[in-house]
């Protein structure tokens, strides 16, 4: 290994300021004996070095989910501003990629996560900032990053799992001078059509904000960058934006010098840049959006407020789910786009959730058939959420029905926006980050909506109008209404930017009283979703009611009084139990909680067993049972990447719980023989466990109450920093 200048790097503020920046190569990877492998339960992990220099990780998950790690000890006081710089390269399948620093007690974790990471094939080199490093886990209470005693390369199993290599080669590390305290006021110039900007500094920024004149419309214009104001390179195209506020999502841009090229006119924008404080993600952009929207035109989620929804599935049905707001938007699947109703009075008022008053229903107050309903001084609107089919391949029933709740006759059009993200707010970040969801393509074919190609929304009536604008023609209701084209006429978009929106509307004049219903079918599997008339989607709603009116019976709980409001409570957690499920695997959520924790799963089966469904209990005992490890350990969690090798020492016993469980409610002896050698081999290694605290090494006064039990171990409730006894 060569460096260039010594590690420490530890300076006094004054110091720092005078010194000149430092530079180092921290490995050059010519002697590799200092890197060691290292791999979680079952996952294969080995070293080499690659024709072209760099050391290679090569990983197997072996069909377990897990890590694999490359480590070397390397001691380092860092600069409070940073470059790290590798050189990367892989192959295998898509997983995540991570940077951590570890401390010399081990405890104490700083990292860049980069999940679902495909890795370039050649050597390519790959920046961590100062910034990207994160704290990540340990106990201690000054989280900033001073000092570290290791550096890790791992591979951590992400969407694909499988088996590859990551290969590393050069790491180097430039200090930066800190920021000023204040940044000087950019100098704006403007010629015909084009307004420059000239920081005085080169800057970093994730995004830009251009506020246009109110004047000015249609605009096609390009974002150009310069580091010395010579050589441009050109950082977005914007085509047919709305005026008003453009947001320009830029991550990792850094540049000098900004200017701004319309193809025609002579508006001159404001322009502020965002930083990746201001714009971390993309759901930061849509909240400043939202804040400078009409209230109503966004969720409620984007403004800081919070925002609560019901799931709508079927029985195994999963992440093959929806959610149904509380203000009445139907989310497509996890992690899929919205279906936001508005309603357009003969004023040409729009009327949104932030007009109205909204209450909530579940048929028969038990049934997981959830309606909105909002009250207007004009008029009443009913949203309606189902799903039936198989597991596999279920499909969303939507209905809204609008009623004229004036004295006189009144036209009313129900406006029906597709927009790019979920019902599950941005404030979600677990398994299924909330909020923005990409909407690359639309199509409009005359009698369906097609998203990103899949298979499309069907309509029981026809809209009279659709339109559909890519992300930089505004989010605007008005922007949607502006696009609008009668619905025999097909289109097709493409956004650049991938988060696309649409607007179909249908009219309808109603007398004092009277209702009209609309009704959407959307696939929330593969299969394209069937057709459906009036009659059709009211007779599916009904027989899903059936089914779940049945299922829901198969215990009954009579109280008096109030208390069946308690009943009705306890039914309508089974079908949550029942939906969240993912076919046998028992899961306490679809989106954030999309994974399956022994610890869950065995109160689930519980619950279960005592309200008649013996058989989802046990096919679930039957499924976590494969991904017990060899050794007889337990996985505290599975998910579609395989078993957690995390320690938590509970999981073991949770797993036998729910074996007796099944077999105390069932009384079969023969399904329980066949777990019998899986129980057996988790009962030896809970006792080798049990066994290793038992030594004269353990027999302490401090350890004394600890004797013989379980090793420590983590838990997400209030020691996940470090193990300890639970």
């Amino acid at each position: 290994m060569r460096r260039a200048w010594p590690i420490g790097l530890a300076l006094a503020a004054g110091a720092a300021q005078a010194a000149p920046l430092r530079s180092a190569v921290l490995d050059d990877f010519r002697d590799t004996s200092a890197w060691q492998a290292s791999a979680s339960d079952q996952v294969r992990a080995s070293l080499r070095r690659d024709d072209d220099g760099s050391l290679c990780l090569d990983y197997d998950f072996a069909g377990v989910s897990g890590y694999a790690v490359m480590r070397r000890a390397l001691p380092m006081d860092w600069p409070a501003r940073f470059d790290l710089t590798a050189r990367l390269k892989g192959s295998g399948a898509t997983n995540d990629l991570q940077f951590k620093l570890v401390d010399t007690s081990g405890d104490n974790v700083w990292w860049v996560n980069r999940p679902n990471t495909t890795l370039p094939a050649t050597l390519t080199k790959t920046k961590f900032r100062s910034r990207h490093v994160q704290f990540a886990w340990g106990p201690t209470a000054d989280k900033s990053l001073r000092r570290t005693q290791y550096i890790e390369f791992v591979i951590a199993a992400g969407r694909d799992g499988g088996k590859g290599a990551l290969c590393v080669a050069r790491l180097s590390l430039q200090e930066r001078a800190p920021d000023p305290p204040a940044w000087p006021a950019a100098r704006v110039t403007f010629t015909a059509g084009r307004t420059a900007f000239d920081f005085g500094l080169l800057r970093e920024f994730n995004g830009v904000a251009l506020q246009w004149p109110a004047s000015a419309k249609a605009l096609d214009y390009d974002l150009q960058a310069s580091d010395d104001g010579r050589v441009w390179r050109r950082l977005r195209r914007v085509r047919g934006s709305d005026g008003g506020l453009d947001a320009l999502y830029l991550p990792e841009s850094e540049a000098r010098h900004l200017r701004v090229l319309l193809r025609s006119g002579n508006a001159r924008p404001q322009l502020t840049l965002k930083s990746a404080a201001d714009w971390p993600d993309f759901n930061r952009v849509l909240a400043t959006l939202a804040a400078d929207a009409p209230r109503g035109e966004l969720p409620r989620a984007f403004v800081g407020q919070q925002n609560y929804w019901t799931l709508v599935g079927v029985d195994g049905g999963g992440e093959r789910s929806a959610l149904l707001s509380e203000d009445g938007a139907l989310e497509v699947g996890r992690g899929g786009y919205s279906l936001e109703p508005t309603v357009r009075l003969d004023d040409g008022k729009h009327v949104s959730w932030a007009d109205v008053k909204v209450t909530h229903t579940l048929r028969e107050d038990r049934l997981p058939l959830p309606t909105v309903r909002w009250t207007h001084a004009a008029f009443g609107l009913d949203v309606e959420a189902a799903a039936d089919g198989p597991r596999d391949a279920p499909q969303l029933l939507g209905r809204y029905t609008v009623h004229n709740r004036g004295t006189r006759s009144q036209r009313f059009t129900l406006q029906l926006a597709l927009r790019p993200w979920q019902v599950n707010p941005p404030q979600q970040f677990l398994s299924t980050p909330g909020g923005a969801s990409q909407v690359r393509a639309l199509s409009w074919d005359g009698l369906g909506l097609a998203v990103d190609g899949r298979a499309p929304l069907r309509f029981t009536v026809m809209p009279q109008s659709v339109a559909g604008l890519p992300f930089d023609g505004g989010l605007g209701l008005a922007a949607l209404q502006a696009a609008a084209q009668p619905a025999a006429a097909k289109f097709a978009l493409r956004d650049p930017q991938t988060h696309a929106s649409a607007l179909l509307q249908w009219s309808f004049t109603l007398a004092p009283g009277a209702s009209h219903t609309v009704g959407v079918v959307a696939p929330l599997g593969r299969t394209p979703a069937t057709a459906a008339t009036p009659e059709q989607l009211q007779a599916r709603f009904d027989a899903t009611a059936a089914h779940w009116r049945e299922r829901l019976s198969r215990v009954t709980v009579q109280l008096p009084g109030d208390g069946a409001r308690i009943a009705d409570t306890l039914a309508t957690s089974l079908a949550h139990m029942l939906m969240s499920r993912d076919g046998p695997a028992l899961r306490p959520g679809t989106r954030s909680y999309a994974r399956t924790w022994i610890r869950d799963g065995a109160m689930m089966v519980a619950g279960l067993l005592r309200l008649g469904e013996a058989d989802a209990a046990r096919e679930f005992a039957d499924w976590y049972a494969g991904f017990v490890f060899a050794s007889g350990k337990v996985p505290c969690c599975v998910d579609q990447r395989g078993a957690d090798p995390v320690v938590e020492n509970d999981s073991h016993g949770q797993y036998l719980y729910a074996v007796a469980e099944v077999l105390r409610h069932t009384r079969d002896a023969a399904w329980a023989e066949k777990h019998w050698p899986t129980v057996q081999r988790v009962v030896a290694w809970m006792e080798a466990l049990r066994q290793s605290e038992r030594t004269a090494a353990k027999r302490t006064p401090a350890r004394a109450h600890f004797f013989g039990l379980m090793p420590p171990s983590i838990r997400q409730e209030g020691n996940s920093d470090k193990p300890a006894n639970s």
